[in-house]
């Protein structure tokens, strides 16, 4: 299956979701970070496939080839996020990429997942504000914990 560019005029996007859609491999400039908070989710970001379970976290840097497989029972907090909305961390995020792009059983990710969707309003400006400071944090957080390599120019 050929993969596509996905391209998205957004800062940040936050959600629950329960159940989760097939998504063929794509890449695009936005990062992801799911957090699947029960059933299991099958997911695969530049070749290497994981099945994630409630706790786990994939995460995606921008430009990286990803793909998810339909699961009736997930339920996740996703992310979706340009780099830029992070702030210190975009040249980073945009010239590196995890050794892995997993992180298991992490519960001290979970409050800023639930601040960064409990705050996320697109009508207001200060809640905005307020959710995108909880993903700079979490970001750099997840930043300190995963090991980096440079990406391929």
């Amino acid at each position: 299956m050929r993969e596509r560019f996905e391209n998205r005029r957004l800062e940040l996007a936050a959600e629950r979701t329960h159940g989760f859609r097939a998504y063929t491999p794509m890449f695009h400039l936005h990062a992801e970070l799911v957090l699947v908070t029960g059933g299991h989710l099958r997911m695969t970001v530049e070749g290497e496939v994981r099945t994630l379970g409630a706790g786990d976290v994939g995460m995606v840097f921008p430009y990286c080839l990803h793909s998810y497989e339909a699961s009736d029972d997930a339920d996740a907090i996703v992310l979706l996020f340009s780099p830029f909305a992070v702030g210190a961390y975009a040249s980073k995020m945009l010239s590196h990429k995890p050794s892995a792009a997993y992180l298991s059983n992490v519960p001290e990710l979970y409050p800023a997942f639930e601040r960064v969707l409990r705050f996320y309003d697109v009508t207001s400006d200060e809640r905005m504000r307020v959710a995108n400071t909880y993903l700079s944090a979490l970001v750099g957080e997840i930043l300190l914990t995963v090991q980096l390599v440079r990406r391929d120019t």
